[in-house]
């Protein structure tokens, strides 16, 4: 649930807590001026009269000190926890991209050690596959600078290890890479 509404219901209890207060206050006074009619008359100054003199009983500052209290508790609940809350998802935010990052950093060691075991052209064709997987045959030509048939002749040597796939796609051929780094 949430903690906004929680602190709102909190105030409006709060201040309910406290007009039921005065209210029963001003109950107790009149029912004093009605039983003890002799005692005190209604409109009679407080500080004069015996009866009204001690108009505060203990329950109802008790209940205005625990009205005071919800309050608090309430404004607390609704305006302080915002930033908590916000706080809370800016740290989740942060810990899924710190997650993203090492992940990637991973990757990125597992392939250099990888390509610690190839040649240098099949370190070059394996980097310009990762960069565009899915690059096309004629492409990769272009990019790493070797002939049609060696280029070829690697690609075949790198499927039949397993690290890369060739799909046909009409009259050119895809190199995908085959494990993800």
């Amino acid at each position: 649930m949430d903690l906004r509404l929680i602190g709102y219901f909190l105030i409006f209890l709060a201040l309910m807590q406290f007009a039921l207060g005065f209210v029963a206050k001003e109950q107790i006074n009149t029912l004093k001026l009605v039983y003890m009619p002799d005692t005190c008359h209604e409109g009679d100054d407080p500080n004069t009269c015996p009866v009204l003199k001690d108009n505060v009983e203990w329950y109802i500052a008790l209940l205005w000190v625990c009205s005071i209290t919800i309050m608090a508790f309430g404004v607390w609940l609704s305006f302080i926890s915002k930033d908590s809350q916000l706080l809370h998802q800016k740290n989740k935010e942060l810990a899924s991209k710190i997650n993203k990052l090492s992940k990637d950093k991973d990757s990125g060691e597992k392939f250099e050690i990888f390509l610690k075991g190839l040649n240098e052209d099949e370190k070059s064709i394996m980097q310009k596959v990762k960069e565009q997987d899915g690059i096309g045959q004629n492409t990769l030509c272009i990019r790493t600078g070797l002939s049609k048939t060696k280029l070829s002749i690697l690609l075949t040597e790198l499927e039949r290890r397993g690290l890369i796939r060739k799909v046909p796609e009409g009259k050119i051929n895809r190199i995908y890479l085959k494990e993800a780094f």
